[in-house]
Order: structure tokens, then sequence, then C-alpha cells
């Protein structure tokens, strides 16, 4: 599931 995978990263500051 990235599109659960994305905001969590976004919220760290380390999109990917």
């Amino acid at each position: 599931m990235i599109l659960l995978y994305i905001p969590k990263l976004k919220r760290n500051g380390a999109v990917q």
C-alpha cells in the first residue's frame, strides 16, 4: 500500500 506509506514518509519529512 504505497498510498498509506507516502503520508507516513511525508510526516517524517522523507518523501521517497
